[in-house]
């Protein structure tokens, strides 16, 4: 099909072969940049990471995003375990944003900034299941609405951080006790685990409030990861597992390159070209 479109639309006459070649050839232009956008990453303050899945063959696996408002890095792997997390990041040491997938776990609540909007759903799914529980989830978001109220008149520019800690304080000393409260008398287990992952987790549902760059949802990432889903859902993933590492190249310069306001045409072919000149090819994270 996208062969039959290069012709279509360019004249160009390809065959398989030399369209796989073509991706290789880009592949090892822009393979220095992918490390030094995952070196950058490494060393970041505070980063957002979330993973989808990806078909080889037919069979799952998954692509893993790590992103901040400068750069993307996407990594392709057959596992959505800590191993592979740690593939992505290393001995990452900053603030990272996520949900509770349990990988996550691997840094340490101090370290971590959990989702709201995520945790909101969980919120709901207590409401909808009805009965008693029904009112705990109930003052979890009446809660939860108003500590976004908080946020958004800090992100307006109508608190300082000393008011949005001030105004921060009571919303987080209910939510302590809606979080006990569930775990003591929630009459479903779920309710029960929701509220001891909350108290568990505590610092990483506030740690936007203490921090500059953190925010209490994971929206930067959802937002990212929605490009391997589209691709995933158009070409059915990938034939191998080479295939599927070039689309996480590919995205990672695609990604950083938007965030960087680059052209990435004109930059890939600058690249390109240096490489086969000998030459050292132009950068693509022009900040940090």
């Amino acid at each position: 099909m996208r062969l039959a479109l290069l012709r279509a639309l360019f004249d160009v006459q390809m065959s398989l072969g030399s369209a796989q070649n073509s991706c290789e050839r880009i592949d090892a232009s822009i393979a220095a940049e992918v490390q030094k956008i995952a070196d950058f990453i490494a060393r970041a303050e505070v980063i957002h990471a979330d993973e989808t899945g990806w078909y080889v063959r037919g069979k799952l696996a998954w692509m893993w995003a790590a992103l901040t408002h400068e750069a993307e890095l996407f990594r392709f792997d057959r596992r959505r375990n800590t191993d592979a997390l740690c593939r992505l990041l290393g001995m990452f040491d900053g603030i990272v944003h996520s949900d509770r997938w349990k990988p996550y776990e691997l840094f340490s609540p101090e370290f971590r900034q959990l989702c709201h909007a995520h945790l909101r759903r969980d919120i709901q799914a207590i409401i909808d299941r009805g009965g008693k529980d029904a009112k705990i989830g109930e003052r979890l978001l009446d809660l939860r609405n108003q500590m976004f109220d908080v946020w958004h008149r800090f992100e307006r520019g109508e608190l300082d951080a000393a008011g949005l800690c001030q105004y921060m304080a009571p919303i987080q000393a209910a939510w302590k006790l809606a979080a006990a409260t569930a775990v003591a008398a929630g009459t479903v287990s779920k309710t029960r685990a929701l509220g001891g992952s909350m108290l568990k987790l505590w610092p990483a549902l506030w740690n936007f409030v203490e921090y500059e760059r953190v925010v209490p949802t994971n929206n930067e990432a959802e937002r990212s990861i929605r490009r391997p889903v589209k691709i995933r859902k158009n070409s059915f993933g990938s034939t191998c597992d080479r295939g599927a590492e070039m689309i996480a190249h590919f995205m990672t310069v695609f990604g950083t390159a938007k965030r960087q306001d680059v052209a990435l045409l004109d930059w890939l072919t600058r690249r390109r070209a240096a490489m086969l000149a000998g030459l050292p090819g132009p950068p693509l994270l022009l900040s940090g």
